[in-house]
């Protein structure tokens, strides 16, 4: 008589071939109920991940929704800002320069003379872009054969 799979031979465990599995039933049953146990926690654990997941996309989409908004605040504030100052009335750094120089009587071409002096034109000449001392503390911003700007201490 051929025995079927899992076919008990007293209270062993075989396969039906002959094959013992090394345990008796109460050893097969707490097997199957440690993996049923498995099982079990790993579908809580699913489900409680499938929850949270969709927990966080709900609180993505808000996200989403406020950077938006945000967005959109930016934009409307840089926009009042931008017409804000086309509607104010200006001064250029130009306009004052001139103004220095014709109404208060400031020699504009002497002072290019202290800062641009000979030797300045020298270290410029050689040294190209950089920053190369004036006098009491004052730098040149040399870029491109120019000084852009004199810097303090």
């Amino acid at each position: 008589m051929k025995r079927k799979f899992g076919a008990k031979d007293g209270n062993r465990v075989s396969d039906g071939s002959g094959f013992d599995f090394g345990m008796d039933n109460s050893e097969a049953k707490k097997v199957s109920s440690s993996k049923q146990k498995l099982l079990t926690d790993l579908r809580k654990k699913l489900a409680n991940i499938e929850t949270a997941e969709k927990a966080l996309c709900e609180e993505m989409k808000y996200a989403a929704r406020a950077h938006s908004e945000a967005m959109n605040a930016v934009r409307e504030i840089k926009e009042d800002i931008k017409s804000l100052e086309k509607s104010m009335v200006g001064i250029t750094d130009h306009a004052v320069l001139r103004y220095l120089e014709r109404v208060k009587g400031l020699d504009v071409a002497e002072i290019k003379k202290q800062i641009l002096d000979e030797n300045m034109e020298m270290i410029i000449e050689k040294m190209g872009n950089g920053k190369y001392p004036v006098c009491n503390g004052v730098k040149a911003v040399v870029k491109d054969k120019t000084v852009v700007t004199v810097i303090a201490k």
